[in-house]
C-alpha cells in the first residue's frame, strides 16, 4: 500500500526515533524496545536490518552503543547508524516513540487489509474469505490494546478485588467431567477429545454440547456428518428412542410421546449446528466471533481446510490448532475432536497436545480391571468405555468409567448397575444424570 506523504513522514520519524533512542541509551531502553517492537513493524528495510542486528546483540548480552552497532552492521550502515545516534537528543522519551511506531505499524496493516477486503468484495470472492480478512483486521486492531504485563501491586489489587466474586463454572453434563475440568465461563479453555473410530466421540460431544447450551451459546461445527444425522443422534439421546427407529422413521406410540417431550426440552436452546466442510480455521474463528458463540465444538480437527492449499497435513493441523487455541484468549471454550494415529497418539501434529489445556481420550477399558459378571458382559457387548484425562493443565489426570449405549447414543457415568434388564425411560434431565435406576 502506498502511504500519503504525511503518513510516510510520521512512520519514518517513529522508526528513526525508536532506533535512535535504542542505540543512544541501550541500558535504559533496550528491554522495552525488544519487548514491544517487532521486526515487521519497520517499513524501511535498512532500519529493519539495524533493528534485527541490535536484537541479536541484545540476545547475546553484547553491549549496544553507536560504535558496537556500526561494527556489527558493517561498513555500508556506518553513516546511517551514526546519523540515528546523533539525531537523538531525548532518548528518555523512548516509550512515546515506541507507541508512535506501533500505532503507525497497526494503521499500515489495517490499511493493507482494508484494501484486500475492498478488492475481495468487488471481485466476488466467497464471503467466508472476506470474513477471514475482517477477522484478521480485528486481530491486528486488538494487538494495539494488549495488556502486556502488570506489576505486583496491580496483580494484588486485581486478586483481592475479585475474592468475593463467585466464579461461574460450566456444567459439562457429567459431574465427574465437570469436576475434573473446572471450566470457568469467560476465562477460555481449549479441550481436545480424541478416540478411535466408532468409540463414540461424536455422541459424547453432542451430549456435552446440549448440556452446555443450557448455560451458554454453543455452536457445533461439523466437517463430516450431515446436520440431519446429528439431530437424529441428539433426539435419540434426549428422548431415549432407538436410533435405528429414528433413521427408519418407525415409531411406537410411546416413542412418539417421548420425542415430543424431548422437543420441549430442546426448544429455544442457544445451540447451532454449522456444516463447516471446506472452512479454514480462520473462517471458523470468524464465525465464532460474529455469532458471539461461547462454546465452539469442532468435529473434527484433522478435517479443517488449510489456509494455504500448498501446505502439508502437519503444517495445516499445526496452524489450525494454534488458531483455535488463540480463540480461547477471548474467553471462549473450544472443544475440538481429534483422530488418533495407529500408535494411539493425536494424529497430525504434536502442537495439538502442546496447545491443549486438557486432553480427553475415549477408549475401551482394560479387561483386567473389570470385577463383576455384568461388567464383563457389557464389555463383550462393547458397552463399557473409559475417558482418560491424559492432560489437565488446571487439574489432575484421572480415568473416568462410562457406560455407552450406542442405540441411544448415550453415555452415563459409572459401570455398576447396568444390565440388559435395565428400565429404559427418559430421565427428567438426561444430560445431568447422577444416579442410575435399574429394574
Amino acid at each position: 500500500m502506498a502511504l500519503t506523504d504525511e503518513a510516510l513522514k510520521l512512520y519514518n520519524d517513529a522508526e528513526q526515533s525508536v532506533l535512535g533512542a535504542l542505540i543512544a541509551d541501550a541500558p535504559m531502553n533496550a528491554a522495552d524496545v525488544f519487548r514491544q517492537v517487532r521486526s515487521e513493524d519497520f517499513l524501511n528495510g535498512e532500519r529493519r536490518y539495524i533493528f534485527d542486528t541490535c536484537r541479536a546483540m541484545f540476545a547475546r548480552n553484547d553491549q549496544i552503543d553507536p560504535y558496537t552497532v556500526r561494527a556489527a552492521c558493517g561498513t555500508e550502515y556506518m553513516q546511517l547508524v551514526k546519523d540515528l545516534a546523533d539525531m537523538m537528543m531525548t532518548p528518555s522519551n523512548c516509550a512515546a516513540y515506541i507507541r508512535q511506531l506501533r500505532d503507525c505499524a497497526i494503521r499500515y496493516r489495517l490499511d493493507t487489509l482494508l484494501h484486500e477486503t475492498r478488492s475481495s468484495i468487488a471481485y466476488a470472492v466467497p464471503l467466508p474469505e472476506v470474513a477471514a480478512l475482517v477477522e484478521r483486521m480485528q486481530t491486528v486492531l486488538a494487538s494495539g490494546n494488549e495488556d502486556r504485563g502488570s506489576d505486583m501491586n496491580a496483580l494484588l489489587l486485581d486478586y483481592f478485588s475479585t475474592m468475593d466474586e463467585r466464579p461461574k463454572f460450566l456444567d459439562w453434563g457429567f459431574p465427574s467431567v465437570t469436576q475434573a475440568l473446572e471450566t470457568e465461563l469467560n476465562l477460555g479453555q481449549y479441550v481436545i477429545l480424541s478416540a478411535e473410530p466408532s468409540a463414540g466421540k461424536t455422541a459424547f460431544a453432542l451430549s456435552v454440547a446440549v448440556a452446555l447450551a443450557r448455560q451458554a451459546r454453543v455452536t457445533f461445527y461439523t466437517l463430516e456428518t450431515d446436520k440431519r444425522r446429528l439431530m437424529q443422534r441428539i433426539m435419540a439421546r434426549t428422548a431415549l428412542v432407538d436410533l435405528g427407529h429414528i433413521k427408519a422413521h418407525r415409531f411406537t406410540a410411546p416413542e412418539l410421546e417421548m420425542q415430543a417431550r424431548a422437543k420441549a426440552k430442546l426448544l429455544n436452546l442457544p445451540f447451532r449446528i454449522v456444516h463447516a466442510s471446506g472452512c479454514t480455521a480462520e473462517q471458523i474463528a470468524a464465525d465464532v466471533k460474529a455469532t458471539r458463540t461461547d462454546v465452539a465444538i469442532i468435529d473434527y480437527l484433522q478435517l479443517i481446510e488449510p489456509s494455504d492449499p500448498r501446505a502439508d497435513e502437519y503444517t495445516t493441523i499445526t496452524h489450525s490448532t494454534k488458531t483455535l487455541q488463540q480463540l480461547t484468549r477471548s474467553g471462549r471454550v473450544v472443544l475440538a475432536l481429534s483422530q488418533l494415529n495407529r500408535s494411539g497418539d493425536l494424529r497430525g501434529s504434536g502442537q495439538i497436545l502442546q496447545d491443549a489445556d486438557a486432553v480427553l481420550r475415549i477408549g475401551a477399558p482394560d479387561r483386567k480391571k473389570l470385577k463383576t459378571p455384568e461388567q464383563f458382559k457389557a464389555c463383550d457387548a462393547d458397552q463399557l468405555r473409559v475417558i482418560k484425562i491424559a492432560k489437565n493443565r488446571d487439574g489432575s489426570r484421572r480415568t473416568l468409567p462410562f457406560w455407552f449405549e450406542g442405540r441411544y447414543q448415550r453415555f452415563v457415568e459409572q459401570w455398576d448397575g447396568f444390565d440388559e434388564a435395565q428400565v429404559v425411560q427418559m430421565e427428567d434431565d438426561p444430560y445431568k444424570q447422577t444416579k442410575i435406576e435399574t429394574a
